[in-house]
């Protein structure tokens, strides 16, 4: 029997996604309704035109780093990365720099077993924010790195 992971969100949810979600879902209607007024190759670019927003909406929905007993799944707009538990060392928190900008935001990364780190899609906000919690986040996933690697070395023992 193949055994179905159960992924956790951690990341919380970002503060942008709210304007996000409501632009989309105006931006939704209209073009249905519009489409529908056009006649009906019009109505059917307006249908793909809203398919393709309502993936980018759910996409936009579901960026963030999820655990589960197996691993972490980085989900960022375009793609997702997995990783099992062996493969990464632990968490960290630090300001994310784009070509040679000031740094923006703090940025959740995953130092990896080889010690490469990996920008995760998730930014985190400072802790002067209101939404500000990235202690928690960090506890939080460096403790289950650290029951997932006490789980891996009781089994290979």
């Amino acid at each position: 029997m193949t055994q179905i992971r159960q992924w956790r969100q951690v990341a919380p949810e970002a503060w942008w996604r709210t304007p996000f979600v409501v632009g989309y879902s105006l931006t939704f209607a209209a073009v249905a309704v519009l489409g529908a007024s056009l006649g009906a190759t019009q109505f059917v670019w307006s249908v793909a035109t809203v398919a393709v927003i309502a993936y980018g909406h759910y996409r936009i929905r579901t960026i963030g780093v999820y655990t589960s007993d197996s691993g972490v799944r980085l989900r960022g707009l375009a793609r997702s990365r997995e990783f099992d538990w062996a493969g990464i060392r632990k968490f960290i928190h630090r300001p994310s720099y784009y070509d040679n900008l000031d740094p923006v935001r703090g940025s959740l990364w995953v130092v990896l077993a080889d010690g490469d780190e990996l920008k995760t899609p998730v930014k985190i906000q400072p802790e002067c924010d209101p939404t500000g919690n990235t202690k928690a986040i960090l506890e939080k996933l460096n403790r289950e790195a650290r029951q997932a690697h006490a789980r891996i070395a009781a089994a290979a023992s």
